[in-house]
């Protein structure tokens, strides 16, 4: 069973501030159907914005100003999607309706298959520094900040 949001997190200022919006959507999301068909779903919305809330620390001030800049619920739904998309892409899922109730099923992503190897040969980085070496003319003259400025110098031409 999904973990409700604990109701007295140790929050204060703005973080508690955003954290009652994602407790609001989190109390509605149940009672509206149209929260419920979003994609994510409402709930999933609110509780996913909430414990990212809780348990991130250096974001926790930019999270908390975009949830509360949110304007209403179809905002904070797309914020949540946001952070799907380009945070957890952990898994993608399916919701389904049966008898009146949302399920929300987890499906792991399809893992492409490993591309072909390539034709193309490339050198690897060891073999340029190997040339660049070889092609000093005398190394008892140069020390190892100047051969190591040589090496730089020809791999970031």
């Amino acid at each position: 069973m999904a973990t409700p949001l604990p109701s007295n997190p140790d929050l204060s200022g703005l973080p508690s501030q955003a954290y009652r919006k994602c407790i609001d959507l989190e109390s509605l999301a149940p009672q509206s159907p149209a929260l419920q068909s979003s994609s994510p779903p409402g709930l999933v919305a609110a509780r996913l914005l909430g414990y990212l809330l809780l348990h991130s620390e250096n974001g926790r001030p930019k999270l908390a100003r975009e949830i509360i800049d949110a304007s209403d619920d179809t905002t904070l739904i797309s914020l949540a999607q946001h952070y799907i998309t380009y945070f957890v892409k952990v898994c993608t899922y399916t919701a389904i309706s049966v008898d009146g109730m949302l399920i929300v099923l987890p499906v792991k992503r399809e893992i492409e298959r490993t591309p072909a190897p390539s034709q193309h040969r490339s050198r690897s980085s060891l073999e340029v520094e190997r040339e660049v070496l070889a092609s000093i003319n005398d190394p008892s003259s140069l020390h190892h900040l100047k051969a190591k400025k040589a090496v730089r110098s020809s791999l970031f031409l």
